[in-house]
């Protein structure tokens, strides 16, 4: 079960890297909606946001990273919606945007 977190975790990480690679996003699909990009007259700062729907179980793990991550990409943020799976897949269901769903089980992750 260890070996499966960290797993999930990397698969997490090399996500968001990737999502961050990007100065905009470059279509209006639902995952790349959750990435703002902006910027005002004068600023060369551009902010991007990630959503990352976890299980409740990874709380620790990824905040932790998700602070790391933010530190060595200044103008990126990374918001967590820390649930159970289940909750979390029905919240997508529902109409709930995130670029990453991680779940705590396959059957959920299966269901999404």
């Amino acid at each position: 079960m260890r070996l499966f977190k960290l797993g999930l975790i990397g698969l997490v990480v090399g996500y968001v890297a990737a999502a961050c690679s990007g100065t905009a996003p470059t279509s209006t699909s639902p995952a790349s909606a959750a990435v703002q990009t902006t910027s005002a007259p004068g600023q060369a700062a551009v902010e991007q946001s990630i959503t990352v729907f976890a299980a409740a179980s990874l709380t620790a793990a990824l905040t932790e990273i998700g602070e790391q991550f933010q530190q060595q990409n200044p103008g990126v943020r990374v918001d967590f919606n820390f649930a159970a799976s289940q909750q979390l897949r029905i919240q997508l269901e529902q109409g709930a945007v995130a670029d990453v769903f991680a779940s705590a089980n396959t059957q959920e992750m299966k269901r999404a």
